[in-house]
């Protein structure tokens, strides 16, 4: 145990070439910012930062940001020897990725440790399932053959109208509005009832994107009006 902690406090600087002043110890040492549990501050932070100082006379980072920690289901830590550890891929190949992400990301406080429970990463990809089926059932009701059904925030005619498409040639020259193929004059400023729902659940899938990352993808590469 003391020569496993004792050759991982050398590591910010070992694995970089140390004792010999390679170009990766110049350039990348010291870090910055060194990410852990607050169960190793002692067994490895410290070490790592009296072994650094000691031998290269620089911190090997200037900040150490602490969480908590993941506990089984009856809040014991998790560890090989009492064999209640999860497998992430193995959660992630039953209930997929964006459900074991939103489980552990929802339902704690930072800093605190939070138990691990498998029913939630079922619940949470019961949620991603009705995101995608509400995401689905709004696409096969819009009605957008050409660009004028489109939403104007989201489509390239309104970023024209706001300024943001200035200079550039409308991706799709072929398709013209129905006002334009029939020659009347397109009505200004008229609400498409359709933009209402779009823009509620474009909007949902930009906020949620950080946390569902594969659904909302799945959903800007299908939604026709997410451009």
């Amino acid at each position: 145990m003391l020569d496993t902690w004792f050759s991982s406090a050398l590591w910010p600087f070992s694995t970089l070439g140390w004792p010999e002043q390679t170009p990766d110890l110049k350039y990348f040492y010291p870090t910055d910012v060194l990410v852990t549990g607050y169960d190793i501050i002692f067994f490895w932070v410290a070490s790592m930062i009296f072994s650094a100082c000691e031998h290269t006379g620089k911190p090997p980072f200037h900040t150490v940001f602490i969480h908590g920690l993941v506990r089984d289901d009856k809040g014991s830590k998790m560890s090989k020897s009492l064999g209640n550890g999860i497998d992430p891929l193995e959660i992630a190949e039953q209930y997929g990725a964006d459900a074991l992400r939103f489980n552990l990301i929802t339902g704690n406080s930072p800093g605190n440790d939070m138990r691990f429970y498998t029913e939630r990463c079922e619940a949470m990809r019961n949620f991603a399932n009705k995101i995608w089926n509400a995401s689905r059932f709004l696409m096969m009701n819009l009605t957008i053959e050409d660009s004028a059904s489109c939403p104007r925030s989201w489509s390239w005619r309104g970023r024209c109208e706001r300024g943001e498409g200035k200079g550039a040639e409308d991706p799709r020259p072929d398709r013209k509005s129905r006002a334009e193929r029939s020659g009347a004059e397109e009505p200004v400023n008229k609400q498409n009832p359709q933009e209402t729902p779009a823009g509620f659940l474009t909007k949902g899938a930009t906020i949620k994107r950080s946390i569902l990352p594969f659904v909302q993808n799945l959903y800007f590469s299908k939604n026709p009006v997410s451009d």
